[in-house]
Formats: C-alpha cells, sequence, structure tokens
C-alpha cells in the first residue's frame, strides 16, 4: 500500500488536501513531483508551470499500457521536437521538466492530468487554449494529431501558467500545491501490474542546489 500523506505539508512546499479520505495524498506521486519541481527551480531563476489535461478519445478500448505509451510520445515530441528545436521564432530550450498522472472516471474515460515547466527566461506566458496560440496551440496540435482526436481540458484559472520565481517563495509554494492535486488517490487503478503505471515524468539530471525558500 503507497503512504498518504493528510498534512497540510509535504517536504516544505503546502499541498492540496484536506485530510478526508478521498483526498488523501499518495506521497510517491509528491516525492516524484517534488523532484521534478526542484531540479527546474533550481536549474533556472525563473520557471513557468503549465497545467493541462489530456483526455483519451471517447469510446476508445481501454488499454492502460498502450494509453500510457501514448502519451510518453506526446511528451517526447513537445519537449524534443517542439521546445528542444525552438517554435515560432522562440528560443531553444535546453531543460524542460513534465509530470503525469493516469486516472479514470466513472464512465470508464481514461484521462490525464499533466504539467510541463520551462525556463521562464524563453517563454512566458503558455499562450491561449482558446486561439491555439504559443505552447498552448503547440500541445492541443500535437495531442490531437497523435490520439487520433482527443481533446485537450485547460485548468479553470491560470491558463497562461503560474510563475515560479526565486525571488518570490509565494509562487513556488502556490505552484505546488496546485500540482499537488495530481496526487489524490480518488481514480488511480492501483494495479499490480508494473507496466500499468498511474504516473511518470521525465528528469535532468544532478539537482542544483536549493535556491528557493518554503513555505514555513
Amino acid at each position: 500500500m503507497n503512504k498518504l500523506n493528510t498534512s497540510h505539508l509535504y517536504g516544505g512546499y503546502p499541498v492540496n488536501t484536506n485530510g478526508e479520505e478521498e483526498q488523501r495524498l499518495d506521497t510517491d506521486i509528491l516525492e516524484a513531483q517534488k523532484l521534478r519541481f526542484e531540479e527546474m527551480t533550481n536549474r533556472y531563476s525563473q520557471c513557468l508551470l503549465i497545467r493541462f489535461d489530456l483526455h483519451i478519445p471517447k469510446d476508445t478500448p481501454i488499454n492502460p499500457l498502450e494509453e500510457n505509451k501514448l502519451v510518453s510520445r506526446f511528451f517526447n515530441e513537445l519537449i524534443h521536437k517542439c521546445l528542444k528545436r525552438g517554435f515560432g521564432g522562440r528560443e531553444k530550450h535546453k531543460y524542460a521538466a513534465y509530470f503525469w498522472v493516469r486516472e479514470i472516471n466513472k464512465a470508464k474515460n481514461a484521462h490525464y492530468h499533466c504539467w510541463i515547466m520551462v525556463d521562464r527566461h524563453k517563454i512566458k506566458f503558455a499562450g491561449m487554449y482558446k486561439d491555439r496560440s504559443g505552447l498552448a496551440g503547440k500541445i492541443i496540435e500535437i495531442w490531437k494529431r497523435l490520439s487520433g482526436g482527443g481533446h485537450i481540458q485547460p485548468p479553470e484559472t491560470n491558463q497562461g501558467g503560474l510563475n515560479v520565481r526565486q525571488e518570490y517563495p509565494d509562487e513556488a509554494n502556490e505552484a505546488f500545491y496546485a500540482i499537488s492535486y495530481l496526487a489524490k488517490r480518488r481514480g488511480k487503478n492501483y494495479s499490480k501490474e508494473k507496466d500499468e503505471r498511474n504516473w511518470a515524468g521525465n528528469t535532468l539530471g544532478k539537482i542544483p542546489p536549493r535556491k528557493i525558500k518554503l513555505a514555513s
């Protein structure tokens, strides 16, 4: 059984839990997100965190392994063929972090809660999902093409992304609180099959010394 967190803090960051059973957070997922979050926030003085959900097309037969591979292909293209090569005249990114969790609702349609974190010196705003501009537009374009018609659900707030700047510790706290929602146990399939993962993300290498102050 995965360990659960019901505290209002994890690793010094505020997290989204009210202590109720369905809102308890999986500490494995919290720790994995914290690792990638700090790889970026300690590497760059300014980062931009972008949240979105990927939805598998309706009436698609449930196949967790293939769905996870599809999401991995999506992030591989977004980072290696878009961000690292530059797009729309933008500078190339050397590093970008991503993370996803897989959930399935009562209607049995799989969806993925995701985030990506980039160097804010190069992208200060994610763009608009409605008019498919900027990085938001690339996210929609790549997912629709690879998934064969799946849709993107942007967050209800902060669609342009969350700033995480080292001189403003509250921004790191707000951003981590937002992504801590991904660690909720509700909707997860804790399968014993090793290939049916609930979550995944990339790693960037050795983490520089911590620079951002945490919540007190």
